[in-house]
């Protein structure tokens, strides 16, 4: 019997049987019948995934194979995904050969933020500078990617400012946003390196009604540095100061300068301060009026026992006068000559010459600076403050004080107000003798401003009057070792008497009395005899009540 053809694929045919008889007993016979084959599931299988971004495409994975195991054609798994979150993949199973049912499904794609180490990055400035640009560095980028690819950029921030005065900052980073990144951070340190300041150029003197620098120079010299830049000035009557702040900052030369106007003739002392206070130095500027005057003095101070290292106490003397040169070409020159010796401390200032422009009167208060020697030897400088009683703001006494100091050095030999500011009023009340503010003549209160023929070691004291009655008084020579010679002579006719004191007021010599023509030369000899070294008064006493003085140095 043949029962026709067999079939494998959909959908099958039709057999067509035959029977053909072998024993010659039977009919032959033949029919059909259907073979119908209909269409298998194929075994489809798809996952998804989940990865963590890593800047290329991810989408479903799967097969599809035949009842056989056979890999079949027509699997689509559908997208694939970039980005975070990632997404939905539908698939889809096309039967190829027509004996498969067709299929399909979802899977989901799952992608995860990769994460980005941002580390803030060290820096440095020094101390009064902006902020320098603060930066982050990153590391966990895929795919050759780069900030660039960031929706928001995180940022460097730290609390320091222009002000800050600590060695060590935090840099924080933070603030970045991205759809594929998640952020992790690391701070940084910005470092504030010191510098020193140095304002000494701010005492250069300027004259009265001129422009007044104000310099200081920061070390290492850095540009960028802010500096502030304080003057103040005390009163006549101490109880305060008048104060005025300005803010400069320092070129490439590591100096910053503000120019000042309009100041009244007085010492200022001026602070300048590195960024918010990280460095500090003072000076004292003085601004000086060449018309303003003159000051004289002659006496002593009880010296306390802080005004020297080796705290020695006792009686100081001083003689000094100091006045600007006459003549428009010698406007910055202080004429005069200073005098202090503290026998218990072995010290004895004899000045050299007084600083140009140094010489500043503001009301009752005189000051100005010179250089010298001390007990005949060195270069030293001095500052000397001078306080006159009589004057208004002056306080009803008069005050003396001298700073003494090495040359080119911080060095304090002495000073009768240690640790007090140059531009205070703080000065010891004479135990005796007296200083002289001499005012020029209708300019307020204060003694009459002396005849320009007199010569600089005059010390007059003289009420302010129309009419000057003193020609001259000079003691040559002077400083005297043994004799000198003493000349005076008046405008009217007047009796005069001339007299010798100590600094203490005590007379030593009567030298003259009588009365004197107008411009009558009376000349008197005067021995040293055995007179011990020092400052000493030479007195003129006239007729109408007026007094003059000068000092005379004994060697």
């Amino acid at each position: 019997m043949d029962l026709g053809a067999s079939f494998t694929d959909v959908p099958g045919g039709t057999a067509n049987w035959t029977f053909t008889d072998q024993t010659g007993n039977y009919n032959d016979k033949s029919g059909s019948v259907a073979i119908v084959i209909n269409k298998a599931d194929a075994t489809v299988t798809v996952a998804g995934t989940t990865v963590t971004y890593d800047g290329t495409a991810h989408g479903a994975s799967g097969s599809a194979t035949g009842v056989e195991g056979e890999a079949l054609a027509g699997l689509d798994l559908g997208a694939s995904f970039t980005d975070v979150p990632g997404g939905t993949a539908n698939w889809v199973f096309t039967d190829q050969t027509g004996n498969y049912n067709d299929d399909s499904g979802s899977v989901e794609i799952v992608i995860n933020k990769k994460e980005l180490l941002v580390t803030a990055l060290n820096n440095s400035k020094f101390c009064g500078q902006n902020n320098p640009t603060l930066l982050v560095s990153y590391s966990g980028f895929v795919n050759e990617e780069n900030e660039e690819v960031l929706d928001t950029k995180p940022t460097a921030s730290t609390s320091a400012v222009i002000g800050s005065t600590g060695t060590s900052y935090v840099v924080t980073a933070s603030g970045g946003i991205d759809n594929n990144y998640d952020f992790s951070y690391t701070p940084g340190t910005l470092t504030i390196v010191g510098v020193t300041i140095d304002a000494s150029a701010s005492s250069n003197p300027v004259q009265l009604e001129t422009t007044a620098t104000l310099s200081a120079e920061v070390t290492p010299a850095v540009a960028g540095v802010s500096v502030t830049f304080t003057l103040s000035e005390y009163n006549n009557t101490n109880t305060g100061t008048f104060t005025q702040s300005y803010t400069a900052t320092t070129g490439s030369n590591g100096i910053a300068t503000v120019d000042v106007t309009n100041l009244p003739s007085d010492v200022y002392k001026v602070t300048a301060v590195a960024g918010g206070g990280c460095s500090e130095s003072e000076s004292y500027l003085p601004v000086y009026d060449p018309n303003g005057g003159f000051v004289t003095g002659g006496g002593w101070i009880q010296s306390p026992g802080t005004a020297m290292e080796s705290g020695a106490t006792g009686k100081a003397n001083f003689g000094f006068n100091a006045k600007y040169k006459n003549g428009k070409n010698n406007m910055t020159e202080v004429d005069g000559n200073t005098n202090f010796q503290f026998q218990a401390g072995d010290l004895h200032l004899k000045s050299i010459s007084h600083d140009n422009m140094s010489l500043v009167i503001s009301g009752a208060k005189a000051t100005y600076r010179g250089v010298g020697t001390v007990n005949g030897a060195g270069t030293h400088k001095f500052l000397l403050i001078a306080i006159d009683g009589d004057i208004s703001g002056g306080g009803g006494v008069d005050k003396f004080r001298i700073k003494i100091w090495k040359n080119n050095s911080s060095s304090v030999l002495y000073d009768n107000k240690w640790m007090t500011d140059e531009d205070s009023n703080d000065a010891t009340i004479l135990g005796g003798g007296s200083i002289v503010i001499h005012k020029p003549a209708g300019k307020g209160n204060g003694k009459a401003m002396e005849d320009t023929s007199v010569t600089t070691n005059e010390i007059i004291e003289v009420e302010a009057e129309p009419i000057e009655i003193l020609n001259n008084l000079e003691i040559a020579p002077n400083p005297v070792t043994a004799y000198a010679n003493i000349r005076f002579s008046l405008k009217e006719r007047l009796k005069a008497d001339l007299h010798i004191y100590d600094l203490n007021g005590k007379l030593i010599k009567s030298l003259y009395s009588g009365v004197v023509s107008a411009d009558q030369v009376i000349e008197v000899g005067f021995e040293r005899e055995n007179l011990m070294s020092g400052i000493y008064i030479c007195k003129l006493l006239t007729g109408d009540g007026r007094s003059y003085e000068k000092q005379i140095v004994i060697k």
